[in-house]
């Protein structure tokens, strides 16, 4: 089939790689326009495009797909199939009517559940054990469109937004090529999602990773989870911003501590924070303008202690 590719950042490049590989034609690749950022404004380039070039690839950057010569310009190549995978822009109807097979989707959740941007890492915050991929075809909605594969993962306790990210990012791929080869076959049958059960993954702020101690010590878990490795989670020892980078969730502990308060310092280990039900026992953590740094050596250069408050 004649491919059009639409992706932008790491969790898409499993995808356009798969598909080089295969029997298709990838004939375009569109991607979000190059952006500075950071540290002098450097340029950042999608790491989409950084593959495409790999590959010798026609790349296009348009800034709307809703320009008439961006649309023409998918037209007159006559693609089979339009592949989306993490482009970031949702497709007007002139372009999900150009291809014969549609517009076909991959997106990182069990739809209906988690529509929208942030799936994998809400998935964590909200304490779910299992999340997985949605091929689907697109249709004019967030995330609505009629279901054509699905594949279950489990999330391991340990696994962060990051790790999860690359395990949906390598089972994306796999499931894109299974679709096709289906699809091209007349052998799938899209179903309809539920929309009365559907949730929402809007993209995340930084404000978002802010700690409530007030909460149960595994609700600070999943935050910690599935905050990292953006925007981190949060909060403040003397009015200094501190990133939690790892720790664990401790249940079992005694009753008639404030939320926040450090109730227990563990030599060259860390410190154990109390929570609304439980603590959190912090191991990894980076201070603002610095390094990360074992909680340890945070102890050791910043004056924690027992009775210490954060928040």
């Amino acid at each position: 089939m004649r491919v059009v590719f639409m992706g932008t950042p790491d969790f898409a490049v499993p995808s356009l790689n798969t598909l080089v590989k295969s029997c298709h034609s990838v004939e375009l690749v569109i991607t979000q326009p190059d952006k500075t950022g950071g540290r002098g404004h450097k340029l950042i380039v999608p790491p989409v495009k950084k593959a495409a070039l790999e590959h010798g690839l026609w790349i296009f950057q348009p800034n709307s797909l809703k320009d008439h010569k961006t649309i023409e310009k998918i037209q007159l190549i006559k693609p089979d199939i339009i592949v989306v995978v993490a482009y970031g822009k949702i497709l007007p109807k002139e372009v999900l009517e150009i291809p014969v097979f549609g517009c076909i989707n991959i997106h990182a959740s069990l739809l209906p559940k988690y529509r929208g941007a942030a799936p994998i890492q809400w998935a964590i915050i909200k304490g779910e054990t299992e999340t997985g991929i949605t091929a689907m075809l697109m249709d004019g909605g967030l995330d609505t469109g009629d279901i054509l594969i699905q594949r279950k993962i489990k999330i391991d306790k340990k696994d962060t937004a990051g790790s999860l990210h690359d395990k949906l990012s390598l089972l994306g791929a796999e499931v894109l090529e299974k679709t096709l080869y289906l699809l091209e076959r007349n052998e799938l049958r899209p179903i309809k999602q539920e929309h009365e059960k559907a949730t929402y993954a809007p993209m995340l702020r930084k404000e978002d990773g802010l700690i409530d101690w007030e909460q149960s010590a595994d609700v600070v878990y999943n935050l910690v989870r599935g905050t990292n490795p953006w925007p981190g989670a949060y909060t403040f020892h003397n009015e200094r911003r501190i990133t939690i980078l790892n720790g664990d969730p401790i249940l079992n502990v005694k009753k008639g501590h404030h939320p926040g308060e450090v109730i227990d310092i563990v030599k060259n280990e860390g410190f154990v924070v109390s929570c609304g039900i439980g603590a959190f026992f912090v191991k990894q953590l980076k201070p603002s303008g610095r390094k990360a740094m074992t909680a340890a050596e945070y102890v050791r250069g910043y004056y924690l202690e027992n009775g210490s408050v954060l928040g």
